[in-house]
């Protein structure tokens, strides 16, 4: 009798559990059509039909961008564009000075830059007395080579380019004596000299006329390239200095004087730092001021007598000193912003 009742209880038992089982809500899966397929219990978009995510493909196409490295040859082909603007205002900052680029004539393969400054100039002596005149300085210069076949690509492109271009950077040494004859010849020199003789005849300084003038020399004390040994060997030193010395004959007729002649000389002082920036870039500093400020005394004697090139050791090496802290800026400058072909844009 208790094993018919215990039959009863569990088939009951049974019954329920199935009914229950019956009556629960069962989880229903989404339809998904296309272009979305079912991933779990949802869809998602699959626009190419390749049965992946396409928000999944997003994600692994960005992972796989940003490792990807860019190679040494990629590098070298990134073109990066400066305007002469840029370049004149980072040379500014490196030398604490307000620098403006501008044209000079073309060469065949460059374009040429300078800082032209207009002001006083020491060009040479008549006697004892020195003569400055207000002419163009060249301070700061910058050739860019547009030619890409004469590209500096290494050490030795660089010292060929200097060498051969030497005359470019020492420009307004070169033009002193030019500026200096003229100024005996054409200018106010012959009033000047008339007036060291006789000071007080201002009156009639004016009527002074040059009658003629005879070179009595012409000595080239410094005419030289170096190329300082440094870790990109890409600087070059240029030192240029010619004494020459004349005769020059003047006369005041109103004066009543039929002429004179006195001794003059004239100094043509050139000395420059040169940097290559880049393969296609070179940048000039050069120093201007010969016989001006602190070391005027000292340096206007350049025309004494038993003068060798000795003497004129000391400018060079003190001029030499900012010279070649500027252009070790410069290097840094270039390394830190122009390794790579400059490109001319304005």
């Amino acid at each position: 009798m208790v094993s018919l009742k215990l039959k009863y209880a569990i088939s009951l038992l049974i019954l329920f559990a199935f009914l229950v089982s019956a009556c629960s809500p069962q989880a229903k899966q989404p339809v998904c059509n296309k272009p979305y397929i079912l991933v779990g219990n949802d869809c998602c978009l699959d626009k190419d039909d390749n049965s992946i995510c396409d928000k999944d493909e997003v994600k692994e196409e960005t992972k796989v961008e940003e490792t990807k490295q860019i190679t040494p040859e990629e590098a070298a082909e990134e073109t990066k564009t400066f305007t002469i603007q840029d370049l004149q205002a980072d040379i500014g900052n490196v030398l604490g000075k307000t620098v403006v680029l501008t044209k000079d004539p073309e060469l065949d393969y460059a374009q040429i830059y300078s800082n032209k400054l207009e002001n006083s100039k020491f060009l040479g002596k008549y006697g004892f007395n020195p003569y400055s005149k207000f002419t163009i300085k060249k301070p700061e210069m910058v050739i860019q080579i547009t030619d890409s076949k004469h590209y500096l690509n290494d050490n030795k492109d660089f010292q060929n380019f200097v060498i051969k271009n030497k005359d470019i950077f020492l420009d307004t040494a070169l033009k002193s004596k030019e500026i200096f004859e003229n100024e005996f010849e054409e200018g106010e020199l012959p009033k000047l000299i008339h007036l060291k003789k006789y000071p007080k005849e201002i009156s009639t300084a004016e009527k002074t006329k040059y009658v003629s003038h005879s070179e009595l020399s012409s000595v080239l004390f410094y005419d030289n390239i170096t190329f300082p040994e440094t870790a990109s060997g890409n600087i070059a030193e240029i030192n240029y200095i010619k004494i020459n010395k004349y005769n020059v004959t003047i006369n005041n007729t109103n004066f009543g004087i039929k002429g004179y002649t006195e001794k003059l000389s004239n100094i043509n002082y050139g000395q420059s730092i040169i940097v290559q920036c880049s393969s296609n870039l070179v940048i000039g500093l050069s120093f201007e001021n010969y016989g001006d400020g602190s070391s005027a005394t000292y340096e206007r004697k350049y025309d004494g007598f038993g003068v060798t090139s000795s003497f004129f050791s000391t400018p060079l090496r003190d001029h030499y000193q900012q010279l070649i802290r500027d252009s070790q800026a410069l290097v840094k400058m270039c390394e830190q912003r122009y390794q790579f072909t400059y490109e001319r844009y304005r």
